[in-house]
């Protein structure tokens, strides 16, 4: 049974993915659309038991967009693709991207994704390079089209500490978050495509913003 059979997005009282505009000070020059395919789709899993989706996507430039999107929670707290909070349970955001991103690009769930073991250069830590490693990759995934809305964030460097945890070092870094995907055909959202929407109108919403 494939890993992600499990990550099914109808479990009974799970709030759905909604089109949220994000506000904030990360509106900056590199943040965008940017017009994609999917390079490489694969599954890791921490040593913690977290399960994440590990994508590169390749935009009309030849740019790599690579993000790591946490799917699954890890031991602790019980291995689920959805947490609950004060306001109930909802989905975590990184399964709601990859989901999203399945169903946009190949009109199925992540749950009913097919995989297959493949050698793909993965970063080792100890070899402090990318070495072939034989993982999970979605193969439906790969090639597809999809639009990206990327956004550009300074963030904490992080790193390991001698308590296994990772911490704030007191140093900065730029990097890509994605923060929505769009149908590459007509630029509609799951939202709007649940809803019945025929035209993309939180794309241009915010492309508007970024």
């Amino acid at each position: 049974m494939s890993i992600l059979s499990g990550m099914t997005n109808d479990i009974k009282d799970v709030k759905q993915d909604t089109d949220h505009v994000p506000s904030g000070k990360y509106g900056v020059v590199d943040s965008g659309l940017y017009t994609c395919t999917v390079e490489m789709a694969y599954i890791k899993e921490s040593a913690k038991g977290a399960v994440a989706l590990c994508l590169t996507l390749k935009d009309e430039n030849g740019h790599e967009i690579k993000e790591d999107l946490w799917i699954q929670s890890g031991n602790a707290k019980g291995n689920k693709n959805y947490y609950e909070g004060k306001n109930g349970k909802a989905y975590l955001p990184g399964f709601t991207a990859a989901d999203s991103l399945c169903l946009l690009a190949t009109s199925k769930p992540l749950s009913t994704q097919s995989t297959e073991e493949k050698a793909v250069k993965v970063w080792n830590r100890d070899a402090k390079t990318e070495v072939p490693t034989q993982v999970q990759v979605l193969v439906d995934l790969l090639d597809k089209p999809i639009i990206a809305g990327v956004l550009r964030k300074t963030v904490d460097k992080t790193a390991e500490g001698p308590d296994g945890e990772w911490h704030p070092t007191g140093e900065h870094i730029d990097r890509n978050e994605i923060n929505k995907f769009f149908r590459s055909a007509d630029r509609l959202t799951t939202s709007e495509i649940r809803a019945g929407a025929t035209e993309g109108a939180y794309c241009a919403k915010w492309d508007s913003l970024y």
